[in-house]
Parts: C-alpha cells; sequence; structure tokens
C-alpha cells in the first residue's frame, strides 16, 4: 500500500486534510467519519462561532482556524482510496487552503 506524509497544508494536500476533518465518503461509497471534535453531538458548542465567521467576523474566523490546525496536528493516519495518509502537518502557510478548510469546518457545524 503506498503511503503518503503529509507535512504541510497546500493546494494539493487540501482535499485529504478536509476529508480527515470533516469526514466524507470514497468512491465506493465508504464512509469516513469526522474527528471527534466536528462530530454532530460535539459541534453545536461551535455554532455561534461559526454563524459570526460566516457572517465575515475576523476573530470567529481566526477561532475556527485554530480549531483546524490544532485538529490536524493532532490527526492519525488514514487510509482512503487504498493510500495511506500519515499526517504530520507542521506548515499552514498556504492562505487559499487555510481558508478553503475553514469553509469546510463551517459547512459541517452550520449545516442543518
Amino acid at each position: 500500500m503506498q503511503t503518503i506524509t503529509i507535512k504541510s497544508l497546500t493546494p494539493e494536500t487540501e482535499e485529504i486534510c478536509a476529508i480527515r476533518l470533516v469526514g466524507g465518503f470514497d468512491s465506493k461509497h465508504r464512509h469516513y467519519p469526522a474527528l471527534d471534535l466536528l462530530r454532530f453531538d460535539n459541534k453545536a458548542q461551535f455554532e455561534l462561532i461559526a454563524d459570526y465567521a460566516e457572517a465575515g467576523c475576523a476573530q470567529s474566523v481566526r477561532t475556527i482556524e485554530n480549531l483546524l490546525i490544532g485538529e490536524l496536528i493532532r490527526a492519525k493516519d488514514l487510509v482512503f482510496e487504498g493510500v495511506r495518509y500519515v499526517f504530520d502537518v507542521q506548515s499552514f502557510t498556504e492562505p487559499s487552503s487555510l481558508k478553503y478548510l475553514v469553509w469546510e469546518v463551517l459547512a459541517q457545524i452550520i449545516e442543518e
């Protein structure tokens, strides 16, 4: 099995990072759950912050960014589509990828 180590959040790694954070489905419709912090029963505590972030509150957006950075730093391995991804993310310097992840997380929190 091929192993890929994710060391930074970039446009090339943002999609697999999003799947690791918020969950998703592979091409065979197998479900990969969100990390514990973003599962349905836990995300209610973030709904107000997410509402403000969606409205453009910079402090709330930064709070969500810090949340997802922390979660990716602690993320474990993921086997997805026959590839083992090892998460050792230490770089979050790509603004467009960070913004992409923020909106993926916001969509999961606000989704109703």
